[in-house]
């Protein structure tokens, strides 16, 4: 899956079977939820995050979760990497605080 976003709930789709979820642009102070992505047969999902993907530096976290345990976290201005699960399903967390807002992610 080469694009895995919209807060809270599911993704808009493509005819390739491709995903895209994101945040909005800046995004607000204050934002705390979590999404469950499942892509029924999938036997790994590869998540490729925007270019613009950024968010203020350890204080506005994407973290990815599977099965309750986290295994990433993104943040910050450097080129987010590119996330591998290797399961049909990961759920994501996008908590921000309240000192300064930048553009957010998208994948």
């Amino acid at each position: 899956l080469g694009s895995l976003g919209l807060p809270p709930g599911s993704g808009e789709a493509s005819d390739q079977g491709q995903r895209r979820y994101e945040s909005s642009h800046p995004y607000q102070n204050n934002e705390d939820y979590e999404v469950q992505v499942r892509i029924p047969g999938a036997q790994k999902l590869h998540i490729t995050f925007d270019p613009q993907s950024v968010s203020e530096e350890g204080c506005d976290e994407l973290i990815f979760m599977v099965d309750g345990e986290q295994v990433e976290t993104r943040s910050g201005s450097s080129r987010w990497q590119d996330v591998i699960v290797e399961k049909d399903h990961f759920s994501y967390r996008w908590h921000t605080d309240g000192s300064c807002t930048k553009w957010g992610f998208a994948f």
